[in-house]
C-alpha cells in the first residue's frame, strides 16, 4: 500500500509540473505570436497563394496538354495518366453484397478487383483522366529555363 501512495503522490507532482509548464509554454506562445504577428501574416498570406497558384498550374498544364498531347507541356511539369472507374455505387454494392465481399462496398477494394479485372464488372466504365505533376523544387528548373532563355 505505501509503495502505491509513493506513486501516487509522484504521479500528481509530476502532473502539476507538466500542467505549470504548459501554461508556461502557452503563454511563451502567446507572447511569441503577438511579437511575430506581421510574419505570421506574411506567412499566411502566402500560403494562400500556394494555395490559388498549385490549382492553377494544374488546370493549365491539364489544359496544354489536351490541346497538344505534350506529357511534358513545361519544364518541370509531368502529365500522367491515371485510371478513373465510373459506377453507380447501388450497383458495386449489389455486387459486392452477391460475391459475399461485404455488408457494405468497399470502394478501395472494389476499384482494384475492377481495375485489375474490368471483363468481370460490365457495369464499370474505365477511362484515362490526366493529372499533372509539379516538380517539388523548382529554383533549378527556372533557372535552367530562364538560362536557356536569356
Amino acid at each position: 500500500m505505501r509503495d502505491l501512495l509513493e506513486l501516487l503522490d509522484r504521479l500528481h507532482r509530476a502532473r502539476l509540473i507538466v500542467a505549470s509548464l504548459d501554461a508556461e509554454v502557452a503563454e511563451a506562445k502567446r507572447k511569441w505570436e503577438e511579437d511575430h504577428q506581421g510574419l505570421l501574416n506574411r506567412r499566411l498570406a502566402a500560403q494562400d497563394e500556394l494555395n490559388m497558384a498549385v490549382p492553377a498550374l494544374r488546370e493549365a498544364a491539364i489544359a496544354a496538354f489536351q490541346e497538344t498531347g505534350d506529357l511534358a507541356p513545361a519544364p518541370g511539369i509531368k502529365i500522367v495518366m491515371r485510371t478513373r472507374l465510373d459506377y453507380e455505387a447501388d450497383e458495386a454494392k449489389r455486387w459486392a453484397m452477391n460475391h459475399k465481399m461485404a455488408l457494405s462496398l468497399d470502394v478501395r477494394e472494389f476499384e482494384k478487383l475492377a481495375k485489375a479485372a474490368p471483363a468481370n464488372f460490365d457495369f464499370v466504365r474505365q477511362y484515362q483522366e490526366p493529372a499533372a505533376t509539379i516538380a517539388t523544387d523548382l529554383g533549378p528548373v527556372l533557372d535552367e529555363v530562364n538560362h536557356a532563355n536569356p
